[in-house]
């Protein structure tokens, strides 16, 4: 309070000396004086603006939230700050390598991967394909264009990275427990190893080969439980941060116990992903220039085609090739943006944001290959560490050095299990981000988190099974969710039939015909009507001649729209159409009664097909 009143009469005495310097013809300027703040002044002001971060957001969460419900409260409470800080780095215009490290922070980027037998310079790759992508994304576009994929771009972003976190947070709630009373009775034994050693020293004996050996084997143990807990250390915190929560709120999540985690599966083929990714991530649709279908298409086939056996044959060889490629695509970036022409940088921009693309899609597949094959050695791992250390425990007591060793052996390996599984998650995130799909349509992002995790479930569900279908709410319902079949209809070689009713049907359609689609080795056909109603029921299709036969009645006269649907093992598709007409040939033309009633004949003349016939021709 003095130095309140103080600071008061210090203050009117300068108001004095400014009023008389006024009344003379010289005026003298007070000096700047920088503001006085004390330690509570300051305490003041950091709980203010404490208050003010986290104004929004709910200080506890007393339910356990899953996965879903974890990706609806990202969404929520932290969907304006990312989307803020992704366009700042678009405004920033071009970027120089130097900019990445900061950039990967400020976006969310992490290069580290949860076990080391996955490939970490696939990430890495990935993450750095990602952030190049910004630098083609300026000057293009109406910003009412840009701002929508924009917030596309976040809102994948987002659900790819809450995912990963949710399971690392759960698993570090489930393991550090574990680890740490682990940790605390193996410490406690090295204790009184140290203490018999001491002792020994003490008496001028040397500690036995065999005590050195048991304590060697306990700080093993102890150094790689401490390696494991290091790793789960900041996962409460950095999931609570994205949540756009305080860092240390308390939340209990909701998952499957250890042992009955689901691989998140992936049914389509890499070539249905390579075509979703090129018609949906928002980095192509922002500057969309018209590439046509013919032109996607010639990108494609600069990659190799790659199935799931190809890829296990030889991961790293993909791998390696893989990554090299895509380093090297985004150095390029940087080297022409700096270097090359506004006409020039306008002309290649589309066909190497293109190629960023298809790398991140393929790098993302293997990333997935690598973590589901890791997680599953693991888990075998694991399952045979927990059955050595009940068979020694049981026979050799559980106060044994060699039954303390083996449990902690087990929980190592089950750790070790956890961890692989979480990059089997991230994984599948990056595939789902590479994709560019959206799980949320962009009018529902100012709904609860309950509407949203629900939605994002029963997307999320559909993706598992292969389905990529867009919702039909919001902007994301005109997002294409499969390569459209090529139209190789033929006027020439399949033209339209006329038959008549009562006559044979035996219509082949040529191989040539489909001579005009690059199969992919074998491809299958199946026929229908246009409308997807199915073949009438007096006409059958041949699947191995594509050959339709069948004979009408006089029930069946009209025009029947016909389609064949082809299609091999990678997704490549082609559609054919034609019409068969059925012409009633048959006019009555007298009809006789019998003395009974239902004695009656009906007499018919067959006309030609396709020409007009009426009764009164005849």
């Amino acid at each position: 309070m003095k130095k309140f009143i103080c600071f008061l009469g210090a203050f009117a005495g300068l108001l004095a000396a400014c009023s008389t310097t006024t009344s003379q013809q010289q005026v003298t300027e007070a000096p700047v004086m920088s503001a006085y703040y004390s330690d509570w002044d300051r305490a003041v002001r950091a709980d203010v603006d404490m208050q003010n971060m986290y104004i929004g957001t709910p200080s506890k969460i007393t339910r356990p939230i899953d996965m879903y419900m974890a990706m609806a409260l990202a969404l929520k409470y932290n969907y304006t700050r990312r989307l803020a800080t992704y366009q700042e780095n678009l405004v920033k215009g071009n970027i120089s390598p130097a900019m990445l490290p900061t950039m990967a922070e400020n976006l969310g980027y992490d290069n580290a991967t949860n076990s080391s037998a996955v490939p970490a310079d696939l990430k890495m790759s990935w993450n750095l394909l990602d952030l190049s992508s910004l630098v083609y994304q300026n000057g293009f576009v109406s910003p009412e264009i840009a701002a929508q994929e924009q917030s596309r771009k976040v809102v994948n972003n987002i659900l790819q990275e809450t995912r990963t976190l949710y399971w690392k947070a759960l698993a570090s709630q489930r393991l550090i427990p574990v680890i740490d009373d682990m940790n605390e009775y193996l410490v406690r034994v090295v204790d009184e190893l140290n203490a018999r050693s001491n002792e020994m020293i003490k008496e001028g004996k040397t500690p036995s080969t065999n005590l050195l050996l048991k304590k060697r084997r306990y700080l093993e143990s102890i150094k790689q439980l401490a390696n494991l807990r290091r790793k789960l250390d900041t996962a409460q915190a950095e999931f609570a941060g994205l949540l756009g929560m305080y860092p240390s709120t308390e939340i209990k999540l909701a998952g499957a116990e250890y042992g009955n985690f689901a691989i998140p599966s992936m049914r389509a083929k890499i070539q249905q992903l390579e075509w979703l990714a090129l018609t949906n991530r928002p980095e192509l649709r922002a500057f969309d220039n018209g590439t046509s279908k013919e032109e996607l298409e010639l990108v494609i086939k600069d990659f190799d085609t790659v199935d799931n056996s190809d890829y296990r044959q030889d991961p790293n060889y993909y791998n390696r090739k893989w990554a090299r490629e895509s380093n090297d695509l985004s150095m390029t970036v940087f080297e022409e943006v700096r270097h090359q022409g506004a006409g020039t940088y306008n002309s290649l921009a589309r066909q190497r944001m293109t190629n960023i693309i298809l790398n991140q899609v393929y790098l993302s597949w293997a990333l997935y290959q690598s973590a589901v094959e890791d997680y599953l050695l693991n888990m075998s791992v694991a399952s045979t560490s927990e059955d050595i250390a009940e068979d020694i425990t049981g026979r050799e007591g559980a106060n044994k050095a060699i039954s303390h060793l083996e449990s902690a052996k087990a929980i190592i390996d089950e750790a070790n299990a956890f961890l692989s599984y979480i990059d089997v998650q991230e994984a599948i995130g990056k595939l789902y981000a590479s994709v560019g799909m959206d799980a949320v349509p962009a009018d529902m992002l100012n709904d609860s988190p309950s509407v949203l995790a629900i939605q994002i479930r029963e997307t999320l569900d559909k993706w598992k099974d292969g389905i990529f279908i867009t919702s039909p709410k919001g902007a994301s319902a005109t997002l294409s969710a499969r390569k459209p079949p090529v139209d190789i209809s033929s006027s020439t070689l399949v033209p339209n039939v006329v038959v008549g009713t009562g006559s044979d049907v035996n219509i082949k359609i040529p191989d040539e015909v489909f001579d005009a689609v690059d199969w992919n080795g074998e491809y299958t056909t199946v026929a229908g009507s246009l409308d997807d109603a199915g073949l009438p029921s007096w006409l059958k299709y041949d699947e191995k001649t594509h050959t339709f036969s069948g004979r009408p009645t006089i029930d069946d006269e009209g025009s029947h729209k016909i389609k064949v649907y082809a299609m091999d093992k990678s997704g490549n598709s082609a559609v054919l159409s034609f019409t068969i007409t059925v012409d009633n040939i048959y006019i009555q033309t007298m009809e006789y009664k019998g003395l009974t009633g239902y004695r009656r004949a009906k007499v018919y003349h067959k006309c030609t097909p396709g020409t007009p016939c009426a009764k009164g021709d005849i």
